[in-house]
């Protein structure tokens, strides 16, 4: 089974978003990471003429673009966290350690991108434990390139505004120090089961993050070890210069949290004989949405 991801024809947006579509497949193509979702193939196709499937998927006989992409039943992260609110320490600290890997994997290929959310993480679900996959480069940022200054126009905000860095609040194109912000936020979801920055709006709680600084994760949840507070404190500093300069010196730093706390991610793995996985009984569904 695969999964696909197709841009249908007619799209009233081309060729803008036929050029997003290309690049999009070429820099998820490029990666290859255990905790990224891989892409097996993609190019163009023309619908046959013969199968009724097609024509809802279809509007012409224009040649389709496709994403062929291994296929992950899910959950996403994001319904995850809405089902469990404030999870596990040591759980989190192991996602936490893959999804550092899947996107110090993508900033070594010079790839930014510039969407980090739970919607785009999936959950594989082993029974024993959860492999995290990093999904969705739609709005991916190529520091390799020059395509990045004839696709994005100079003050335009691209990302979801709940997990976006205040540089890309306004306007800035964004950097790896932006990506690390945005797995800040993720992490403090995990850990409170709140995001940090919460408004009437999502546009309104991104203005705030400008303005104001984080709250401490023991706002929500007292008995979080200090050290796990400073860190993602540090993460999600308002000036890059005041965040980790690497994601890498973030896993560094979450790794020495947790020794000072005496947690192991190791000990969310197995759940145990008697405890189902956290994922169990959630409806799957597809990175993005």
């Amino acid at each position: 089974i695969v999964a696909l991801k197709l841009l249908r024809s007619g799209n009233p947006l081309a060729p803008a978003s036929r050029a997003r579509f290309d690049r999009e497949a070429r820099l998820a193509a490029s990666l290859s990471h255990p905790n990224t979702i891989r892409v097996l193939d993609y190019g163009e196709t023309t619908p046959p003429n013969s199968a009724d499937w097609t024509t809802w998927i279809f509007d012409s006989e224009e040649p389709v673009k496709f994403i062929c992409m291994e296929y992950v039943a899910g959950p996403t992260m994001k319904q995850l966290v809405r089902r469990m609110g404030p999870c596990p320490a040591p759980w989190v600290l192991a996602v936490a350690q893959q999804l550092a890997g899947a996107i110090m994997s993508a900033h070594a290929s010079g790839i930014i991108h510039r969407d980090i959310k739970p919607q785009n993480i999936l959950l594989l679900d082993t029974t024993t434990h959860v492999v995290t996959k990093l999904g969705d480069f739609g709005i991916a940022r190529d520091l390799n390139g020059n395509t990045q200054s004839t696709l994005t126009k100079t003050g335009q905000v691209l990302g979801t505004p709940d997990y976006l860095a205040p540089e890309q609040v306004m306007g800035e194109a964004g950097g790896p120090q932006s990506d690390l912000y945005a797995l800040g936020i993720v992490l403090f979801e995990l850990f409170t089961g709140h995001l940090p920055f919460e408004a009437e709006t999502p546009l309104a709680a991104a203005s705030r993050r400008m303005f104001v600084d984080a709250p401490s994760l023991r706002v929500f949840v007292p008995q979080i070890a200090p050290a796990l507070d400073q860190v993602l404190m540090m993460a999600l500093a308002r000036e890059t210069g005041q965040r980790f300069h690497t994601v890498r010196d973030m896993a560094d730093a979450l790794d020495w949290a947790a020794r000072e706390a005496g947690i192991s991610p190791d000990d969310a793995w197995p759940f145990g004989p008697d405890a189902l996985p956290l994922t169990r009984g959630l409806v799957p569904a597809p990175a993005g949405r």
